[in-house]
């Protein structure tokens, strides 16, 4: 494989970390709007919302493109990059949903991302 080609793999790697990210944060939130559907709304084959569904399905995609990743990154260094889904998740609570995130907990998550920088380095 040349240069070229592995950096273009390389890159596509990076690209199924970052999937795995926004599939992980994006399934936990429609996992939670799944968990707060009113009952009487119309639920998926009469078990479940959609949303659940949908947020199941962005878990299983996630798993998917981190296996796929693994193949040209070392574990540690993919459960790095891929904790950011945590600070991910976060940030579309607040700002999807709405909740509050005070100002302590911002600055966790800001430590979260100095930590993760380093150990990147």
């Amino acid at each position: 494989m040349g240069i070229e080609q592995g950096l273009g793999v390389r890159w596509l790697a990076f690209a199924a970390l970052g999937l795995v990210i926004v599939g992980n944060a994006v399934g936990n939130l429609l996992l939670k709007l799944g968990a707060d559907t009113p009952a009487g709304r119309p639920l998926l084959f009469g078990l479940l919302p959609w949303q659940t569904v949908a947020g199941i399905g962005c878990f299983g995609f996630g798993i998917l493109a981190y296996a796929w990743a693994l193949k040209h990154f070392q574990l540690h260094a993919a459960q790095i990059v891929v904790s950011l889904q945590y600070v991910a998740a976060i940030l579309l609570a607040a700002l999807v949903l709405g909740e509050h995130v005070s100002p302590t907990k911002w600055l966790g998550i800001g430590l979260i991302a100095v930590g993760l920088f380093i150990c990147t380095r």
